[in-house]
C-alpha cells in the first residue's frame, strides 16, 4: 500500500526540475533563436557601423584630394568660383534639321538634299506676329555676322556670339555637357564662308567652332507656326520624318514701347521619361537672341 504521506520537498522539487527539463529538451531550438537573434542583432549593428566608419573616412579623404588636387571632377568635388558658360541655343541633329518636305505647303525650306553633305543643312527659325516689317527686321539682326573671341577671356567672349549645340543641356547649369565633349560649338549666321571653322581651347579642352548657317522664316500667323511645328514631328507626318525647327516666336504686338513675345521649344530634350532628374532646355538663348535683336535701332 502506498505511503498516502504528502511528497518531501526535495522529491517536489526534483520531479519538478526533471519537468522542465523534459520540457526544455523539446523546445530545444526555440531556446536557440532566443540566444543567436540578439547576437545576429549586434553582429548586424556593427557591421553597419563599420560601413558607415568607412564612408566617413573616403569622405573626409575625398575633402583632402579636393583641396590638394586641382584636377578632381567638379561632380565630386564643390566649384568654389564655376566658370561663366555661354548661352547656347539647342541645334536639331543635322539629319533632323527642317527641310521642304510634301507635307508642308512652304517653299522657302532648305532643300532635303542639304542632308546628304554633313553640316549643309541650315537651322531654320520661324517669325510671326502682327506687324511683318517688325518681323524682317528682327530677322536681319538676330544672328551675327562673323564669330570673334578674346584668347585671353575665351569663355565670357564666346557669349558675344550666337552659338548652338546639337548636344542636349545638363541637369545643372555648373556644368554643360557640350562643353566638355568634343562635338563642335556651331556659330550661328546668317551666310558662311568657305573657312567657318575655328579651332578653340580652354583649360584642358579642345574644339572647335562651326559655321552653320541660320535661316528666320516669317509665317503668317501663330496657327501656322504651330502647325509645321507639329508636322516637324515623325509622329505628326503621315511620312513618319523628322523637320525640327531650331526655335519660333510670335512677336505679337511687340513695337518700340512694348515687348510681347510667345517663344516655341522643343520640350522633348528634357528627357522627361528617363529615370534621371530632368534635364535643363536652352531657352534663355531663345529669350536673349529676340531680346537684343530687338534692341537694334
Amino acid at each position: 500500500m502506498a505511503d498516502p504521506s504528502p511528497a518531501s520537498f526535495g522529491t517536489q522539487a526534483n520531479a519538478l526540475l526533471r519537468k522542465n527539463l523534459t520540457y526544455q529538451r523539446k523546445h530545444i531550438w526555440t531556446n536557440v533563436r532566443l540566444i543567436l537573434v540578439p547576437v545576429f542583432l549586434c553582429l548586424l549593428l556593427l557591421a553597419i557601423q563599420q560601413v558607415l566608419d568607412a564612408l566617413m573616412n573616403s569622405v573626409s579623404q575625398m575633402a583632402n584630394d579636393c583641396k590638394t588636387n586641382p584636377d578632381m571632377p567638379g561632380d565630386i568635388c564643390p566649384i568654389s568660383n564655376p566658370p561663366l558658360l555661354p548661352p547656347m541655343l539647342q541645334l536639331p541633329q543635322h539629319e533632323l534639321r527642317s527641310v521642304k518636305a510634301d507635307f508642308l505647303p512652304y517653299r522657302d525650306l532648305p532643300d532635303k538634299s542639304c542632308r546628304v553633305t554633313e553640316g549643309s543643312c541650315p537651322v531654320t527659325i520661324l517669325i510671326t506676329g502682327d506687324k511683318q516689317p517688325l518681323g524682317k527686321d528682327l530677322s536681319e539682326n538676330i544672328f551675327a555676322t562673323s564669330f570673334a573671341v578674346n584668347t585671353s577671356d575665351v569663355l565670357p567672349s564666346l557669349a558675344n556670339n550666337v552659338l548652338g549645340s546639337t548636344e542636349a543641356a545638363g541637369e545643372n547649369n555648373y556644368a554643360d555637357p557640350r562643353i566638355a565633349s568634343d562635338l563642335p560649338i556651331y556659330s550661328i549666321q546668317p551666310l558662311c564662308s568657305a573657312k567657318s571653322t575655328w579651332p578653340l581651347s580652354f583649360a584642358k579642352i579642345q574644339t572647335e567652332v562651326k559655321c552653320v548657317q541660320g535661316l528666320c522664316l516669317w509665317r503668317n500667323n501663330s496657327a501656322e507656326v504651330n502647325d509645321e511645328l507639329f508636322k516637324g514631328s515623325w509622329k505628326g507626318n503621315p511620312a513618319g520624318l523628322t523637320n525640327e525647327i531650331a526655335a519660333a516666336y510670335d512677336l505679337k504686338s511687340t513695337d518700340k514701347k512694348n515687348f510681347n513675345v510667345t517663344i516655341w521649344y522643343n520640350s522633348t530634350y528634357k528627357d522627361e521619361f528617363s529615370t534621371r532628374p530632368l534635364k535643363l532646355v536652352r531657352v534663355p538663348r531663345s529669350i536673349n537672341l529676340v531680346l537684343n535683336a530687338s534692341l537694334y535701332p
